[in-house]
């Protein structure tokens, strides 16, 4: 056999081998899938997850700011525009045992009003409206009415309205008419000055107060109590 022969055949038989080969193999395992598994889901994307810093750290979140009503708003938390609440106070009358000028011989608050001492316990309601000015200043307006007297077995009613500034939502200073049932001095004029601190959810006013008097008989005292 010529030798260019014989080398075409043997690649012939060996294309013709490799073939069948090939076809005896098995097919490949496909994976059956079942229609009511359902299909996992992607993994999640690290850059996409909103970042937590308070968990990161391990300390607790912030608590959320209050939130006040409309009403509420332009006062802030702590300040109330109507107060109101009693009073406990303690007053001095000077020379009440002095005939007062021009009343005639022996016309004194003794004698008068039958008062036994200058020393007297008051006993009283106050309602305060503060108009808040949003600063360090805000505007009062008070009115009271006092009953002193009741130690000596004695009523005498006063009634007092006060207009008046608050500084730093603190200090207090007032000044305004000073009204008594007695014939001859219904009318003064009274000085107040004192201080209204915050406990709890109560104010505690402490005020000292000042009332002149042409015959010199002065009234001075101290008042305290609370407000809600």
């Amino acid at each position: 056999m010529h030798p260019r022969t014989l080398a075409i055949a043997v690649v012939l038989f060996s294309v013709a081998f490799a073939t069948t080969a090939a076809a005896d193999q098995p097919d490949a395992a496909v994976p059956e899938v079942d229609a009511t598994t359902p299909a996992p889901d992607p993994p999640a994307d690290p850059a996409a997850a909103p970042l937590d810093p308070y968990a990161a750290s391990g300390e607790p979140a912030p608590p959320e700011p209050a939130v006040y009503l409309e009403d509420d708003a332009d006062d802030g938390p702590f300040v109330e525009r109507m107060l109101h609440g009693f009073r406990l106070g303690y007053m001095y009358v000077a020379n009440y045992d002095v005939d007062i000028d021009g009343a005639g011989p022996g016309e004194s608050l003794e004698d008068e009003l039958d008062m036994r001492s200058p020393h007297h316990i008051l006993l009283g309601y106050e309602v305060q409206r503060r108009m808040v000015g949003h600063s360090w200043l805000n505007v009062l307006l008070i009115g009271n009415i006092l009953i002193s007297g009741m130690e000596q077995s004695k009523f005498y009613p006063s009634a007092n309205v006060l207009i008046g500034f608050e500084f730093e939502q603190s200090f207090q200073l007032g000044i305004g008419p000073n009204l008594t049932p007695h014939r001859d001095k219904a009318a003064h004029i009274v000085f107040a000055a004192g201080w209204t601190p915050r406990v709890g959810s109560f104010h505690v006013p402490v005020h000292v107060f000042y009332v002149p008097d042409v015959d010199r008989q002065h009234r001075s005292g101290i008042t305290f109590g609370v407000n809600w």
